[in-house]
């Protein structure tokens, strides 16, 4: 039952990628992939810049929406949406490339030029970050944020959102990480994948969920074969 209620799960979550995500996006084109190290470099080029605007001198301290969730592992999330594929692919290049483009048109251009790809990824994972960052550093174009109100059901990359949808917000799993010792590897094979709560365990309602879809599922086998 146990490896049954797995292989269930498994189809169920290449399901949602493949319905819910960009039909034939394979990560290239405008986004420069893979672009996590690229957010990572810059964004100790921008805590090295900003630090004397109040910000973190360590990019690693950055939680500038004040979620409870790095801001590193939040880009995470983001990186994986650019250039791995999953159910919020389409809108995260979105807009993503609008803020890269609205950067790239702000008058304090120059400051921003060693940073822009990580400062358009971070504006894009909620609507606390683009206010605070459209706030600070006085930017003047037109932002995008992915998701609407309520963190937990519209802003998949932010603390409180649910990205994999396995009913644990982005943070918690992060909590259940670091408590094990984990880092952000361990964090973003957990938020992304709904049969991987922190633990690498599937959540006890997955599990019930799940097992109640693969009766669902043989009862309808059975059905139709009754049928024929």
């Amino acid at each position: 039952m146990r490896g049954s209620v797995w292989i269930v799960a498994g189809v169920m979550w290449a399901g949602l990628n493949a319905s819910a995500g960009t039909p034939g996006y394979d990560g290239v084109g405008e986004v420069d992939c893979p672009i996590l190290d690229t957010f990572d470099l810059e964004g100790e080029s921008m805590a090295s810049t900003l630090a004397g605007y109040g910000y973190p001198a360590d990019f690693e301290a950055y939680d500038v929406d004040f979620d409870g969730l790095s801001d590193s592992w939040s880009l995470g999330l983001v990186a994986d949406a650019l250039c791995e594929g999953n159910a919020y692919t389409a809108a995260a290049t979105a807009a993503y490339l609008n803020n890269v483009a609205a950067i790239e048109g702000e008058s304090a251009f120059a400051l921003l030029a060693p940073f822009r790809h990580t400062l358009a990824g971070l504006i894009l994972t909620s609507q606390t970050m683009h206010d605070v960052l459209k706030g600070t550093l006085f930017l003047d174009g037109k932002y995008q944020v992915v998701g609407g109100a309520g963190k937990a059901s519209g802003e998949p990359f932010s603390g409180g959102g649910d990205l994999d949808g396995d009913l644990r917000t982005n943070l918690q799993e992060a909590t259940t990480v670091i408590a094990g010792g984990g880092g952000r590897p361990e964090f973003l094979a957990a938020a992304t994948n709904y049969v991987d709560d922190g633990t690498g365990a599937l959540p006890i309602a997955g599990v019930a969920g799940l097992a109640a879809l693969a009766a669902a599922c043989v009862a309808a086998a059975g059905l139709a074969l009754r049928r024929k």
